[in-house]
């Protein structure tokens, strides 16, 4: 058995090339391995996690566990990595793994600038919350942001109405009712279109 210098990269990525070729996907997987372990640029580190949760994602070395941990692994090093993000939010909604779902969508909402983009994850994290953690107050939360940023928008308005009833919640629903109904005033006295409850 040869013994594989790590430090030389170019045998590393050449050896890659052949084990790839051959189908040798846990051979690669460990020769990416071992050479992460050495890699201290967080540039390179990400590229190398970044092949290795390609690898996991393949039909024929399909490992979903693993390559969320590899993305995971890509955070780590660069939090704004979108790609990673958008993967994790992929994997565990597949798994059915809501709280590591709504952990990544949170940090996704955390990172956002774009007002749309929180909005579509606040109704997102509202749903995910309620309907499979069944964590009513943090849902109401949810929901109550996305309607700051969209107050005429029905699509935060009638999951905090149901919530509310369920929870008896009176004097919210009251002023949830009350905020709605001055919008539709203002809206009619634009002359626009009325989106009732």
């Amino acid at each position: 058995c040869l013994e594989l210098d790590e430090t030389d990269l170019e045998a590393m990525d050449r050896l890659e090339q052949l084990l790839e070729g051959a189908g040798e996907w846990t051979r690669l997987t460990a020769l990416l391995e071992r050479r992460i372990s050495v890699l201290e640029e967080p540039e390179a580190l990400v590229l190398a996690l970044e092949r290795l949760a390609s690898i996991y994602g393949r039909d024929e070395a399909a490992d979903a566990v693993r390559a969320a941990e590899t993305f995971e692994r890509i955070l780590d090093v660069d939090e704004t990595h979108a790609q990673a993000t958008d993967s994790l939010v992929g994997l565990y909604s597949e798994a059915e793994d809501w709280g590591a779902l709504q952990g990544i969508l949170i940090r996704k909402l955390e990172r956002s600038t774009d007002e749309t983009a929180e909005l579509e994850l606040l109704l997102t994290l509202g749903e995910v919350t309620e309907q499979r953690l069944a964590d009513v107050p943090s849902a109401i939360e949810f929901y109550s942001r996305a309607l700051d940023i969209e107050p005429v928008g029905r699509r935060a308005i009638a999951p905090l109405r149901r919530l509310y009833r369920q929870e008896a919640h009176w004097f919210e629903l009251v002023e949830l009712v009350r905020g709605h109904l001055l919008d539709i005033r203002d809206q009619a006295d634009e002359g626009r279109t009325v989106d009732l409850l």
